[in-house]
């Protein structure tokens, strides 16, 4: 993993037991009020992101404490697909259900949700992220700022690998269990199993 320290980069490179453990790592090392998690195959979207992000984060906190944009999806060779990304308004509903994700790469951590949460669960291979801001926007907001393209994500990795859906689909279901306390909703979990059958079909035939 990386840090932006101020004005220097750090870059450490050494064992982990997966994303989860090599992100707490990061957590502790570093010293700036807010975090961002990019991935061995993102990059950010351009050179002035971390500037203009800055003129939203100095006035957010502390009445949003996780702060995203959008990602820019993208093929092996480079090539644009889609933006991933949208109104709090839009996805809250379904992110609270375990049913689409925030996009990750776009989604400033303020540092104080690592002070009253504690860690990235590591018994969750690809969700762990998923799972640490379920635990801030169950019952709060994130903010969202239109039309500011954070990061660029390339198709292939842990979490968009048509391979690992199954296990994306299995951990959506365990969180929401999780995090809504036994008052399960019929129709949610009958699409929650559903994915999570699909996503098994395909599996079983293709890989």
């Amino acid at each position: 993993y990386s840090l932006l320290m101020g004005e220097s980069l750090i870059w450490l490179s050494e064992p982990d037991r997966g994303i989860g453990d090599a992100w707490n790592k990061a957590v502790k090392r570093a010293s700036g009020d807010w975090l961002l998690f990019q991935g061995a195959d993102d990059s950010l979207a351009s050179p002035d992101v971390i500037s203009r992000a800055a003129t939203y984060l100095s006035i957010s906190y502390p009445p949003y404490r996780v702060v995203y944009g959008r990602v820019a999806l993208r093929s092996l060779d480079g090539r644009f697909l889609e933006f991933r990304g949208e109104s709090w308004s839009n996805c809250s509903y379904e992110f609270r259900n375990c049913l689409s994700f925030l996009p990750h790469q776009a989604v400033f951590h303020h540092k104080t949700l690592f002070i009253d949460y504690g860690d990235f669960d590591t018994t969750l291979m690809i969700g762990c992220d998923y799972d640490f801001l379920l635990r801030e926007l169950i019952y709060n907001k994130a903010l969202y700022i239109p039309d500011f393209t954070v990061s660029n994500m390339s198709v292939g990795g842990v979490s968009t690998t048509r391979c690992n859906e199954f296990k994306v689909n299995l951990e959506r279901i365990q969180l929401y269990k999780r995090y809504t306390d036994g008052k399960h909703a019929f129709w949610i979990l009958v699409i929650l199993y559903w994915r999570l059958a699909k996503s098994f079909i395909i599996k079983m035939l293709y890989y």
